[in-house]
């Protein structure tokens, strides 16, 4: 299991090797790939070689959208039909609330982020981390009658937080 990349397909890179992690927020993208220990394998220097992949992805991958390169470090951005397929699978029940204002200040609210209403957030939560998604702890959530936890990895830098009612 092999990656050609290069030279006309020449230059390849061993499947079972390629590891990737999140991306750091101050960069665009959702998974990064080291490309620092792949120099004796390509032959180039590792800001090379992550352009050298990341245009072979993007060419050949259809949920690789674009691609960024900082030093050695290959920043993949995915189509935005990943998420929505991810967030899907996760459960099929979004939850929109408006968060009531208590007081006479300006509101500095916005879209911050996702919500899923689950019927089992002690089950979802177990399945999650069992599926390697880094998620919080259950805790009780700021509305009353309600648990929440925190999902911090696989949600495209977009807060996601599953809530259950309780009833």
């Amino acid at each position: 299991n092999q990656i050609k990349i290069a030279n006309n397909n020449k230059t390849t890179l061993p499947i079972e090797k390629i590891d990737f992690q999140q991306t750091r927020k101050e960069f665009e993208g959702s998974y990064t790939f080291v490309t620092f220990p792949y120099g004796k394998v390509t032959g180039k220097r590792p800001d090379e070689t992550a352009t050298l992949l990341g245009e072979f992805l993007k060419e050949n991958v259809a949920f690789i959208k674009d691609f960024n390169v900082v030093k050695g470090f290959l920043n993949l951005v995915l189509e935005q039909s990943v998420w929505v397929k991810t967030l899907v699978n996760l459960n099929d029940k979004p939850v929109w609330e408006n968060i009531e204002k208590k007081d006479e200040k300006e509101p500095n609210d916005r879209l911050w982020g996702l919500a899923w209403e689950v019927d089992d957030i002690k089950e979802t939560h177990n399945r999650l981390v069992s599926e390697g998604i880094d998620v919080t702890p259950v805790k009780e959530g700021i509305k009353e009658n309600t648990l929440v936890a925190t999902v911090n990895s696989h949600a495209c830098n977009v807060p996601t937080l599953i809530i259950e009612h309780l009833k």
